[in-house]
């Protein structure tokens, strides 16, 4: 290579290389916005975050565990009357209990 299109050359790949970089630059600050938007946008933890701080969740899941418990017992009639009956037993035997040993 003569003089002139040596320096034609290195020109152009200084320009290239300094363009490679600014794009790189611009590329590393892309990912970082992306990676703030990603982490806002999962707004669905953050509510639930919020819910947890403020003691809402816990009975938003007690609501949700009573309507699976009732639909689960509607699904299998033959349990939930067993459950209530074993149920009632129980509570009625610890009634009566308590009160025969009050008496005394």
């Amino acid at each position: 290579m003569d003089g002139p299109s040596r320096e034609r050359w290195l020109k152009a790949q200084t320009r290239r290389r300094v363009q490679s970089a600014i794009s790189l630059k611009h590329d590393k600050q892309l990912n970082i916005q992306m990676q703030l938007t990603f982490s806002l946008a999962l707004t669905g933890e953050a509510r639930e975050e919020c819910r947890d701080m403020r003691g809402l969740n816990s009975i938003e899941n007690l609501a949700r565990d009573v309507r699976f418990a009732v639909r689960q017992l509607r699904k299998n009639p033959r349990f939930t009357l067993t459950a209530v009956l074993m149920l009632a037993l129980g509570v009625g035997a610890s009634i009566s209990i308590s009160l025969l040993s009050m008496r005394r």
